[in-house]
C-alpha cells in the first residue's frame, strides 16, 4: 500500500465514522470502493477482526508492516476517548505530511542521485584507465627531483587502489546502485529510509517540530469539545507526539496539572512549547480555546509547509555543492602538477 493509499484510508474512514455509520459496515463499505487489490486485502483484514469483536486499534496492531506504533496508539486514544473521527482525520493530515516530505525529498534527491552515479560510474572508469597513463606521464617527466602535489598523490593512491581490487569495486559498485534503485521505489521500507534520512536534513526540524503542535492542538480541541479533563487530554496527547522534546514537555505539563497547577501554567513553563500557544491561552476565554487551537492546528501546519520549501532549497545546495567539489577536485588533482611546474618558470 502506497503512502498516498495509507492517507486517503484514514480520511475516507474518517469521513464515515463521522457519519455515525458503525465501524465494520464503514470497513466493508470502504474495501468495496477501493481499486487496488493489496488496499482492498488490508481493509478485508481489518474488517474480519472488528467484526470478531477486536477494536479497530488491535487489528491495525496485528499489521505493523503498514501501521507505525504511533498510529496505533492515535487511534486507541480516539477509541477511549470517544474521538475516533477526529484521530482518524489528523492521521490522514499526518500521513499526507509524510508522504508530501518523502515525495519532496525524493524528487530532489533523483536528479542528483541519477547524475551522481554516472559521475561516479566516470570516475571509476577514470581511475581505471586515465589516471594511470597520467601517473606514468608524471614519473617520465618529472621523475624523482619535482614531487606531485599532495592533491595528486590522492588520486594516483586512489587509483592504485580501485585496480588492485577491481572485483571488490565492481561488487560495491553494484549493490550501491541497486540500493539506489530499490530506494527510489515506492514500497514501505524505502519511505521510512526516506524519512529517516529527511530528519537529518537542515531545516527538518522545523518541519516536524511544528507538524507535532499542529497534531497537539488540533487533538487537543477536540478533547476539549469532548470535555476530557486537561491532564487525561495531555498525557494521552504526549503518547502520539512522535517530536521527543515536545513529548517530553507535555509529560512534565502533565505531571504539574495533577499536582493542582492550572494547565495554562504547566504549558506556560515549558520552553518548548510554541509561545504563540501561550500567547493565545492568555487572550482567550476558556469557552473559546477549542476554536483557538482548531485555528492554530491550521498555523503550525503551514509553518511546517514553508520549512518543506526551505528543506528543497537546501538539498539542491548541498547536492550541487558537492559535484562541484567532486569534479574539481579530480581535475585539479590532473593538472596541479603542471601548474606547479609553469609557476616554477615563470
Amino acid at each position: 500500500m502506497s503512502m498516498n493509499d495509507y492517507a486517503e484510508f484514514f480520511k475516507q474512514l474518517s469521513l464515515l465514522t463521522r457519519s455515525k455509520l458503525p465501524l465494520p459496515e464503514a470497513l466493508h463499505h470502504l474495501a468495496g470502493d477501493c481499486g487496488g487489490k493489496k488496499y482492498a486485502a488490508m481493509i478485508n483484514r481489518l474488517s474480519d477482526g472488528v467484526n470478531k469483536g477486536n477494536t479497530l486499534s488491535a487489528t491495525m496492531a496485528a499489521e505493523p508492516e503498514l501501521f507505525s506504533p504511533l498510529a496505533v496508539k492515535m487511534v486507541e486514544m480516539g477509541e477511549k476517548d470517544g474521538t475516533l473521527p477526529e484521530v482518524l482525520d489528523e492521521l490522514y493530515k499526518m500521513s499526507k505530511v509524510r508522504f508530501s516530505l518523502i515525495a519532496m525529498v525524493r524528487d530532489v534527491m533523483l536528479y542528483p542521485a541519477i547524475t551522481m552515479s554516472m559521475a561516479l560510474f566516470l570516475f571509476l572508469g577514470a581511475m581505471l584507465f586515465i589516471v594511470p597513463d597520467f601517473k606514468i606521464i608524471f614519473e617520465e617527466m618529472f621523475g624523482d627531483w619535482h614531487p606531485v602535489p599532495l592533491v595528486t598523490r590522492m588520486a594516483i593512491n586512489c587509483s592504485d587502489f580501485v585496480n588492485a581490487h577491481m572485483l571488490g569495486v565492481g561488487i560495491g559498485f553494484a549493490i550501491l546502485m541497486a540500493a539506489t534503485i530499490i530506494l527510489f521505489c515506492n514500497t514501505h521500507g524505502s519511505n521510512r529510509l526516506i524519512l529517516w534520512l529527511s530528519q537529518r536534513i537542515p531545516y527538518s526540524e522545523t518541519v516536524f517540530y511544528n507538524s507535532s503542535m499542529s497534531r497537539f492542538c488540533s487533538i487537543w480541541s477536540s478533547l476539549i469539545r469532548r470535555k476530557i479533563p486537561d491532564a487525561h487530554a495531555l498525557r494521552s496527547i504526549a503518547g502520539i507526539i512522535d517530536f521527543p522534546p515536545l513529548a517530553m514537555a507535555l509529560e512534565r505539563a502533565t505531571a504539574q496539572v495533577e499536582k493542582g497547577r492550572t494547565v495554562k501554567e504547566a504549558i506556560a513553563a515549558e520552553s518548548v512549547i510554541s509561545r504563540l500557544l501561550i500567547l493565545t491561552m492568555d487572550n482567550c476565554g476558556e469557552g473559546d480555546l477549542s476554536n483557538e487551537l482548531a485555528s492554530l492546528a491550521d498555523i503550525y501546519r503551514e509553518r511546517s509547509a514553508y520549512g518543506f520549501r526551505k528543506m528543497s532549497m537546501v538539498l539542491e545546495l548541498m547536492t550541487f555543492i558537492g559535484m562541484v567539489a567532486v569534479c574539481g577536485i579530480f581535475i585539479i588533482s590532473l593538472f596541479a602538477p603542471f601548474v606547479s611546474i609553469v609557476s616554477q618558470f615563470c
